[in-house]
């Protein structure tokens, strides 16, 4: 299976200690699984990954905790699920 594209899915703000609010994106790897046999399959969502709004890579560290891999800033949601 090859990723055919990224998808956005979600958007959150995340607050630092500092006050700080960054916006959150969330993408997911969308995976091709057509076949012969099977040509109309849909495309599945596979990978997600969390990136700032400017593109710095972000983790997730716990239920609502975030890191912001490239300044090593950890972060709150600002409104949980």
């Amino acid at each position: 299976m090859a990723v055919r594209r990224v998808r956005e899915v979600g958007r959150f703000s995340a607050r630092a200690a500092d006050g700080t609010v960054y916006r959150i994106i969330e993408y997911a790897h969308m995976q091709d699984v057509r076949t012969r046999t099977t040509p109309n399959a849909r495309d599945v969502e596979g990978l997600h990954e969390l990136t700032t709004h400017d593109g710095m890579r972000v983790n997730v560290i716990g239920e609502n905790e975030y890191e912001i891999v490239d300044l090593g800033v950890k972060l709150t949601r600002v409104h949980p699920r």
